[in-house]
């Protein structure tokens, strides 16, 4: 069943004798009906052009209807083919090709579109229905409608089968009542056969030549058999026109001219010009006063430094040259004063001889800008004081330590640090050196203790020898006994020198 995206659709077809055929549809969800039809069999003695022009004042139709149109009878061909899928321009460009061998003609002398039908199983191949006519009978076919005004479509009708009736049988009527054609789907899309013969091989009805389900033909059931056979190419494009399939396929059938292209919306697109015209309007109004705004302020700002400038002129005219000259070098200093930092080395120098093993410097060092330097140690035995020795450094300050991880299974502890690498002030440096002098003096406290403790325990230890030896019998007995009470003494302290 056809899917139905457009509400109304007008579709025209003509043929060599001057037989014009015209047909209003309206979609109702998913049905549609022939609302009003037209014909005129005046031949070639009015143009066809103010035929159609009359066909289209006697449908009606509004401003967004849609509207097809396209020749009944011979003067085109069409060939469905496999190909390829590929991009859209390359695609024509290989239908270019792929036309050759169906005419003789050069490319140049013809006039030519194509719709892709279906993607085949696995998405490689796509089939393509390839039309073309002469380029001359396309300026023909340009020239009769150009009397419809507007006009969406110029195609051929049995070019807008598929997935139009997808699977079915559509039949055709050719140049005279006796001829027919066939339409036959087959495994590479359509073959067309001729069905010229007695009148039971021909379609009976609209139903049966153009079996479109949901299909309500009105008024066209009462005519007869051959009048009703005469709208089937109106009708094809007509139901084309409400599918979705007609939005999808512009962009690869023949082009309509410009002059004939539909100009819906016009009073949307003048309203959206209008007010994108006020919106830049605005804008640009806006923007001058901004301007102005700004300039005022700059004017004010112009003549406040003036003002203040004259009265600096006269304060600097007050002064006493002794403060102007101290104020000069003064301004003269700061001006050439330039900052001076430690250098990369110099830092990488430090933090070797602060860090102290058996605590190792990882690979995360990062040297930012402004002096600052973030890194990560690696320790089996944490060194609290390390923070405090950095800080003390001399080019180096503001030591904070970021983290610190233990990990239990290699026995070892990550800290990161960061700090500035910079000169320290003269605060800081009297800082470090009264921690240095405090150090000093609590490692010489500790070295007097520790001597201290030493010798007490050497004096102690010769006080018990003594003892022990006066305690000792002179005479002893036999060899046995001396033996034994030889293995019962302390052995001998050693000996302080």
């Amino acid at each position: 069943m056809p899917h139905y995206v457009n509400n109304s659709c007008l579709a025209f077809t003509w043929s060599s004798l001057g037989q014009c055929r015209g047909v209003r549809l309206r979609r109702s969800g998913d049905r549609c009906r022939v609302e009003a039809f037209w014909s005129d069999d005046t031949g070639r003695s009015v143009s066809l052009a103010e035929t159609l022009a009359a066909g289209r004042r006697a449908l009606g139709g509004g401003e967004m209807t849609v509207c097809l149109a396209g020749a009944a009878d011979s003067g085109w061909a069409m060939a469905d083919v496999d190909m390829p899928n590929l991009k859209a321009a390359e695609l024509r460009n290989a239908l270019s090709f792929e036309l050759r061998k169906h005419t003789p003609l050069p490319v140049e002398r013809l006039t030519w579109g194509y719709r892709v039908l279906s993607k085949k199983s696995g998405g490689n191949r796509v089939l393509v229905r390839l039309y073309y006519l002469k380029s001359d009978i396309w300026r023909q076919w340009v020239e009769t409608a150009s009397g419809l005004g507007q006009l969406d479509v110029l195609l051929p009708p049995p070019v807008a089968l598929d997935p139009l009736l997808s699977g079915k049988t559509v039949f055709f009527p050719g140049r005279n009542s006796h001829d027919c054609f066939r339409f036959v789907p087959s495994g590479s899309g359509r073959a067309i056969v001729a069905a010229a013969g007695p009148e039971n091989e021909r379609p009976q009805g609209l139903a049966e030549a153009l079996p479109l389900e949901q299909m309500d033909f009105g008024g066209l059931k009462e005519l007869t058999v051959e009048e009703q056979l005469s709208y089937v190419g109106a009708l094809t494009l007509g139901v084309y026109g409400l599918t979705r399939a007609l939005s999808r396929d512009l962009a690869t059938l023949a082009p309509t001219p410009e002059g004939l292209r539909p100009r819906r919306n016009q009073g949307v697109r003048v309203l959206a010009y209008a007010l994108g015209l006020y919106i830049l309007g605005c804008l640009l109004i806006g923007g001058v006063r901004a301007g102005q705004s700004r300039l005022a302020r700059l004017r004010l700002l112009e003549s406040e430094r003036q003002a203040i400038q004259a009265q600096m002129t006269v304060l600097q005219k007050q002064l006493n040259p002794e403060v102007r000259v101290y104020a000069k070098a003064l301004q003269q200093e700061l001006t050439d004063a330039i900052a001076i930092t430690p250098s990369l080395p110099l830092a990488l120098l430090e933090l070797t001889r602060l860090i102290e093993p058996p605590a190792w410097m990882s690979g995360r060092f990062e040297w930012k800008e402004g002096g600052q330097v973030d890194f990560q140690i690696q320790e089996v035995d944490s060194d609290p004081d390390l923070a405090s020795r950095l800080e003390y450094s001399p080019i180096l300050g503001d030591v904070r330590e970021l983290s610190s991880i233990y990990d239990a299974k290699e026995n070892k502890r990550t800290r990161k640090f960061t700090l500035n690498v910079r000169y320290d002030t003269e605060k800081e440096r009297a800082e470090a050196i009264a921690a240095a002098e405090r150090r000093r003096e609590q490692e010489a406290a500790a070295a007097a203790a520790a001597k201290a403790a030493a010798d007490e325990m050497a004096v102690d230890g010769e006080g018990e020898g003594e003892e022990e030896n006066t305690s000792t019998p002179a005479t002893g007995g036999d060899e046995a006994g001396q033996d034994a009470g030889g293995q019962n003494q302390p052995p001998t302290p050693p000996q302080q020198h």
